[in-house]
């Protein structure tokens, strides 16, 4: 069981057909404005409410991988973080004791090429994804 984190992005398209390909089980989560089912693969979560990912997931039940790309093409704001932490707040309160692979990728975190933009609100992530495996 797969939970995208998806956009409208080419890059989200990509990832989704390359999981559907290799016959794996997605549920597409997207930003919205209020938590609806659109239909069995399909749901829409307010980023910015933490009940939402707590509704998620007790909707999907047990995920195994979480691939989160809401940090690639958003705007430079702190809700690419607090999706991240509400995600790991909500994934606590579900007990889920099985082991867990997430994947978060972003834009704009770090200066790669010399000239590439970094967006503070972004390398806040790189502080989350070391911190997120040593909560219990």
């Amino acid at each position: 069981q797969w939970l995208l984190f998806a956009d409208e992005s080419e890059l989200a398209t990509a990832v989704l057909q390359q999981l559907q390909q290799l016959d794996q089980t997605v549920t597409t989560v997207y930003a919205g404005d209020h938590f609806q089912v659109v239909n069995q693969h399909q749901i829409i979560i307010n980023r910015r409410d933490p009940n939402d990912y707590v509704r998620l997931l007790q909707h999907t039940g047990t995920v195994q991988k979480i691939v989160h790309l809401w940090s690639v093409t958003a705007v430079a704001e702190t809700s690419c973080f607090f999706s991240l932490l509400y995600l790991t707040q909500a994934l606590e309160k579900a007990g889920n004791t099985d082991p867990l692979r997430l994947g978060i990728v972003t834009t704009g975190s770090a200066n790669v090429s010399g000239t590439d933009r970094v967006v503070p609100e972004k390398a806040l992530l790189l502080g989350a994804c070391r911190v997120i495996p040593q909560e219990s």
